[in-house]
């Protein structure tokens, strides 16, 4: 060896961290390093000028050295095989090597990797896949993978069954034939520029997840879909999640039907409670009634009512539940089932006390066995037949229209909210006014005039008295609906209940 393969040897080959060993043009052995030393057990000293075919089983012998025994063999050849090394003591030791084979003048240096760490592993992953592929085979929801060129890389059997690919001619598409093909082909058109946006900024937000809805064949489908990243963060594709909620919308379309069926019972359990026509015309020779409550699209909180005890005392009430649902109808009943029965049991008893009970009751059900935090805003009027009433409350104002001046007035409704406090005390007053023949009294809710218009302007008082004063001769069931009229005029979207009482003193 001379002196610069000796240095060479001494300085790179001795300690190359593959398993390396040099022959001459002969296959003798010349050298080894460590690494081959530990690999096969063997020293230089017992392989120095030893064939290298004692090295290797013989089914291995014509594959490894076909190229190292061609005459005029330059440059290298390398391969990757599975091969025996005869070891110095034990069985023998079957690897996966990659093998390289490098001509140099007249001897050649021979390469050997162990690759069995990196063969095993590879196998191991095979397994993986293998497994998780089976496990998404049979996955109740469908499962698509495609990769950052969005083009899919796996699909699942449910996948294909809910999405029901097929070829321009009706042909249902093989898995073979989908793997491979743009994501796009999943999603209806209108859908994919959506989630090809997302795609599209998935590369920049790790944690990202989106969802969308589509319909196919009647199947309705809610699909999530994530990032795939490794461990070291890089962006490798996308996985797609599809869930069939089909039964679901179902359930829930079933849900609501059945929950419009019971709003429905609750709006015409309330509305039966209303005092009917026949109850109105009991006033006639004293007042001249007209009322009417439109609901909103839900159960509402709206209550009026005319109560004539045989007192000759004539009860007038109006008013509202905060909030909707079932829970403020159910509120507004209580209301309603308490003021009648206490004109009945006792026909002689004051606004005030009237008001006072009401609110023992409300603030009973609402806030300590209910659990809510509901309350209701009133009016609560008693008049005699000579037209001389006491109110209590706290509502909207009481709107009078006075016949003699052919003007408006507003009377305020001072106290306290019913529900709030579990005893009013002496926060409630009691105040009275006089309704003059051919005077007109308005009771109103908010849902009147807190109705807003396509520019956000709501109908207010000044409307509303304007209106009335313009139409202050009409009959009663007239001027009521000519306001019920403007209002709907005025919005195309009523949010609330609209409750109007108009009494005309005769």
């Amino acid at each position: 060896m001379s002196f610069m393969e000796q240095i060479r040897y001494d300085l790179v080959f001795k300690y190359h961290s593959l398993a390396q060993f040099i022959t001459d043009a002969k296959g003798k052995i010349i050298h080894i390093n460590n690494r081959f030393s530990s690999i096969t057990g063997y020293s230089l000293e017992e392989v120095r000028e030893k064939s290298i075919e004692s090295l290797f089983y013989k089914q291995d012998k014509k594959r490894l050295f076909l190229f190292h025994n061609k005459k005029n063999c330059s440059g290298s050849v390398s391969f990757t095989h599975e091969i025996q090394i005869v070891p110095k003591d034990g069985e023998p030791k079957e690897i996966k090597i990659w093998f390289n084979i490098y001509q140099e003048k007249d001897y050649r240096v021979c390469t050997l990797e162990d690759v069995t760490e990196k063969a095993e592993l590879l196998d191991h992953m095979h397994q993986q896949k293998t497994k998780l592929e089976t496990i998404l085979t049979y996955l109740g929801d469908g499962v698509i993978i495609c990769s950052l060129e969005q083009e899919i890389t796996m699909i699942n059997k449910k996948a294909m069954e809910l999405l029901d690919l097929r070829t321009a001619h009706g042909v249902v598409m093989s898995r073979e034939a989908i793997v491979g093909q743009s994501i796009k082909i999943c999603f209806p058109p209108d859908s994919y520029p959506r989630i090809y946006n997302d795609i599209e900024s998935f590369s920049t937000t790790p944690d990202a997840s989106c969802r969308c809805k589509i319909e196919n064949n009647n199947v309705v489908l809610q699909i999530t879909y994530s990032p795939i990243f490794t461990a070291q963060d890089e962006f490798i594709g996308v996985a797609f999640l599809l869930h069939d909620i089909t039964k679901e919308r179902e359930a829930e379309k079933f849900r609501i039907e059945a929950m419009q069926k019971e709003v429905e019972i609750a709006k015409r359990i309330q509305m039966t409670l209303l005092p009917p026509e026949s109850v109105l015309a009991d006033a006639k020779e004293h007042f001249d009634i007209s009322a009417q409550m439109i609901p909103s699209d839900e159960v509402g909180g709206d209550y009026y009512d005319f109560i004539f005890s045989k007192n000759d005392r004539y009860w007038f009430t109006i008013g509202d539940v905060s909030g909707h649902g079932l829970t403020s109808g159910l509120i507004m009943m209580m209301a309603q089932v308490a003021i009648m029965t206490t004109t009945i049991l006792s026909p002689d008893i004051s606004p005030k006390e009237m008001y006072s009970k009401l609110n023992r009751v409300l603030y009973t059900n609402i806030r300590e066995r209910m659990k809510k935090s509901h309350y209701m805003t009133l009016s609560l009027l008693v008049s005699n037949k000579d037209g001389n009433f006491h109110y209590v409350g706290a509502h909207l104002d009481l709107i009078i229209y006075r016949y003699q001046q052919k003007k408006c007035e507003l009377m305020q409704t001072e106290g306290v909210w019913l529900g709030i406090i579990p005893d009013l005390g002496k926060t409630t007053c009691e105040k009275s006014f006089q309704l003059n023949e051919n005077d007109i009294l308005i009771l109103i809710t908010d849902g009147i005039i807190e109705v807003q218009n396509e520019q956000g302007n709501i109908y207010d008082f000044d409307r509303l008295i304007a209106l009335i004063e313009k139409n202050s001769q009409l009959a009663v069931k007239d001027l009521r609906n000519i306001i019920i009229k403007d209002v709907n005029e005025y919005t195309s979207d009523p949010q609330d209940d609209m409750s109007l009482m108009v009494i005309r003193k005769t």
